[in-house]
């Protein structure tokens, strides 16, 4: 780890010339070590185990101090080396015979790193961001999301972008000269025994999951240092080999075509979801969708729950479970998106109940000490397992935002909707008690559901475009202009 200044003791911004000149100085000087303390692992941990290890850091000065700088710095920049093409999807043939990196392997570098062999440890993951640069080019963010919503990222993200392709047009400024800088200050650490045991239990964890290796990190430490960290569980257990990650690229139609029909383009792709899930499993599962309260004094998000009534009788009819005709599966469908779009726009609006309850549950857990029995009958904890957690972040380039799923046997879908083409990353778990779950499955059945639904409203489009909403269950006018300001993704454009 190097902490670099971004600005002079005089107190101006470096140029980009010098930051890349000084970025040089620390790849030139990081190639030249052997064999550094690879402390980021650590971070990998779970809580209670990181803990245990920044205390035992923290106990030699020099380390605190350092701890110190890297907790302050503004963001963690982590200059990885490549990953080769044979992290690819396996239905990635293609690609991976030309060595070509996909989507899937590109993003998995920005998630994890690839096990300690290529950048796993090269990650510091308390820090809110951590821009991610690698040799080959594939760059990007991982960000811790306690403090911050997708929307208020993606914004700087694509300011960062258009602020690049503007300077290509322009000659680099340097100010003042590169010999006025000191060089970047290296953190040196002082490791001991016990925290080296963690990072080494870290490393094996990684390496545990990463490919199914024969073999674990070679290097032995006693069975004291074994037993102190006997009970850890690295961070990565979930996330590398374990994690299935597909890349659905949909070109068909983007987020205009719903808007030709009347439908909210966001609640056509969370009925699409619904019927993609009752292919693969046959049933509908409680559904996540982050929905934004940004309007509000110190509003973070709240839950739009897609999985319904109405989207369940129609995804019956969708898979012929009933008999019905093109116009009853029409007809369907619009009232599973007109539910979806009155629940998205109540939800946004401040008028869910998620966040009311877990409010009332940590209330009553507090004055109580214990939970009433609401909050652990079986109905309310099954509700409460997202088995499908989703979530609208667009942009305006074309950007991947991916994530894992939040239960052991769910799915993660983030999706992007572009004026002609969307693009979902899925996710779930390789390790799951539901053999049927799969990412590339579930991605290939959703690629089905959205043209099962192109297919449904070509047939009969002046039908399809009959909107029986109620002006009642419409957004307020005044909103509309803060919506898409505010909003988690493109909401204003949701509410057409």
């Amino acid at each position: 780890f190097y902490v670099m200044n971004v600005m002079t003791s005089g107190k101006e911004l470096l140029s980009e010339e010098d930051i890349y000149n000084q970025l040089r100085r620390i790849s030139k000087d990081a190639n030249s070590c052997s064999n550094p303390p690879r402390l980021g692992v650590l971070t990998s941990e779970r809580r209670k185990q990181w803990a245990v290890a920044r205390e035992q850091l923290c106990q030699d000065a020099k380390n605190k101090a350092n701890l110190d700088l890297i907790e302050r710095s503004c963001f963690i920049l982590c200059l990885d080396k490549p990953i080769d093409a044979s992290f690819n999807h396996e239905a990635s043939t293609e690609q991976t015979s030309s060595g070509v990196r996909d989507d899937t392997n590109r993003s998995l570098q920005l998630l994890h790193g690839m096990g300690s062999k290529h950048n796993g440890a090269n990650r510091w993951y308390d820090k809110t961001m951590q821009f991610v640069v690698s040799a080959d080019g594939n760059t990007g963010l991982n960000y811790e999301h306690s403090v911050s919503e997708g929307i208020a990222v993606i914004k700087l993200i694509e300011h960062i972008l258009a602020y690049m392709e503007e300077m290509k047009t322009k000659r680099l400024r340097r100010f003042p000269s590169i010999c006025d800088l000191p060089h970047p200050q290296k953190l040196e650490w002082h490791i001991d025994k016990q925290t080296e045991a963690h990072i080494q239990s870290g490393l094996e964890e990684i390496d545990k999951y990463v490919m199914t290796l024969s073999r674990r990190i070679s290097k032995k430490i006693s069975d004291k240092h074994v037993h102190l960290t006997a009970n850890t569980f690295s961070g990565y257990n979930l996330l590398v080999d374990d994690l299935d990650l597909y890349i659905l690229r949909f070109d068909m139609f983007g987020r205009e075509y719903p808007k030709t029909v009347n439908m909210s383009p966001d609640s056509f792709v969370q009925l699409a979801l619904q019927l993609a899930h009752y292919k693969v499993h046959k049933y509908l599962v409680p559904t996540y969708e982050s929905a934004s309260i940004r309007r509000f004094h110190l509003g973070r998000v709240d839950v739009i729950h897609a999985a319904s009534m109405a989207a369940l009788q129609w995804v019956k009819a969708m898979e012929g479970d009933v008999k019905t005709t093109n116009e009853q599966k029409l007809k369907l469908l619009r009232e599973a998106i007109e539910h979806q779009t009155e629940h998205m726009l109540k939800t946004i609006l401040g008028h869910g109940v998620d966040n009311h309850m877990l409010g009332l549950r940590v209330t009553a857990e507090s004055v109580m000490g214990k939970l009433p029995d609401l909050f652990t009958d079986p109905v309310y904890v099954e509700c409460n397992q997202f088995r499908l957690s989703t979530s609208q972040v667009s942009t305006t380039t074309d950007a991947l935002i991916c994530y894992g799923a939040v239960v052991p046997n769910g799915y993660g879908a983030a999706y992007n909707l572009h004026t002609d083409s969307i693009v979902v990353c899925i996710s779930c778990w390789r390790d799951c008690p539901n053999p049927d779950i799969s990412a590339l499955r579930y991605g290939e059945a959703l690629r089905q559901a959205f043209e099962d639904m192109h297919e449904m409203i070509q047939a009969n489009v002046e039908l399809a475009k009959i909107n029986t909403v109620s002006t009642e269950s419409k957004i307020p006018e005044e909103n509309l202009a803060t919506t898409k300001e505010n909003g988690e993704s493109d909401s204003a454009e949701k509410q057409q």
